[in-house]
């Protein structure tokens, strides 16, 4: 099956990304996540990535500040806030190189769903669980 899953990562990864800066608006990255329907975003700054910020994360922390007793603030809460401050910073990486097994490996044993896929700490893409199903998916069929 699948060649004992040493088929190499950037055969699996999306490389049609959408990225963001840690200065942009959280209010962009819901607008992203619901444009291109995606649930993770790379936070990049000069093509190195810095951070992840996930859709769970987004709407975790935004019913969390919607909690606000300030009616003004409780309905705008996300056009104020930076992607910094919702992002998961120093994300785990996989290099473009690396397997299938070693992503699955990486997944698994820190409980997430993406890894942005790097080469010379440059981003060149971004594989998610997901993606990862429909690969093995399309192979098995």
């Amino acid at each position: 099956m699948l060649a004992n899953y040493q088929i190499q990562i950037s055969e699996v990864m999306s490389d049609a990304l959408v990225t963001l800066h840690p200065k942009d608006k959280a209010s962009r990255a819901k607008e992203i996540f619901n444009q291109y329907d995606i649930h993770h975003i790379p936070i990049v700054v000069m093509k190195k990535v810095v951070g992840v910020l996930s859709m769970g994360d987004l709407l975790i922390k935004e019913r969390k500040i919607s909690k606000h007793t300030d009616k003004f603030l409780s309905q705008n809460n996300i056009f104020f806030h930076n992607i910094e401050e919702f992002m998961t910073e120093n994300p785990i990486t996989i290099d473009e190189k690396a397997t299938l097994k070693d992503a699955l490996e990486l997944l698994t044993a820190n409980r997430i769903n993406c890894l942005p896929v790097v080469a010379n700490n440059e981003i060149k893409g971004i594989v998610t669980s997901y993606d990862i199903l429909v690969f093995i998916k399309n192979k098995n069929s």
